[in-house]
Order: C-alpha cells, then sequence, then structure tokens
C-alpha cells in the first residue's frame, strides 16, 4: 500500500465510499473496510431520543452534542 498523502483527494463524498480501519477490541486488530452509510448508521443508533432541543437541554446535553427526535439526528443549540 503508498502512503495515505499519495492517494488522491475525493472531492465528492458518497454514502457508499469505503473507509479503512481496525477491527477492535482485537489486538493489532485487523484491517477491514466501512462503509460510510453503515457508520452512520451506527452513528444514529447510538444517540439518545428527545422530542426537541428544549428537552435535550433539560436532560444535560451540552451545546453541540447530537441527539435524534423522530429518526432524524440533530444538535443541540
Amino acid at each position: 500500500m503508498a502512503r495515505i498523502s499519495t492517494y488522491p483527494i475525493d472531492g465528492v463524498v458518497s454514502l457508499t465510499d469505503i473507509l479503512v480501519g481496525s477491527e477492535a477490541p482485537n489486538p493489532g486488530g485487523l484491517t477491514k473496510n466501512y462503509q460510510i452509510s453503515d457508520i452512520l448508521a451506527l452513528v444514529s443508533s447510538s444517540l439518545a431520543d428527545y422530542a426537541d432541543n428544549a428537552a435535550a437541554v433539560t436532560a444535560g446535553l451540552a451545546v453541540g452534542a447530537l441527539y435524534r427526535t423522530a429518526g432524524d439526528v440533530k444538535v443541540v443549540i
């Protein structure tokens, strides 16, 4: 594999693009490919659900924190 800096930058990112990562928690984790859409689904599924921004703030989420409402990902403002 060449140095990462030698690869061109893709100016158009899509959900089907693939990122390289390591599987954890195995020591020296195996190198794997991860699709961007799968990573986003993992992040979204791990977020707490709140009715709205006010409810998220009342629950103690800090400004800039992520949460979900009706399946959409939101940012506390």
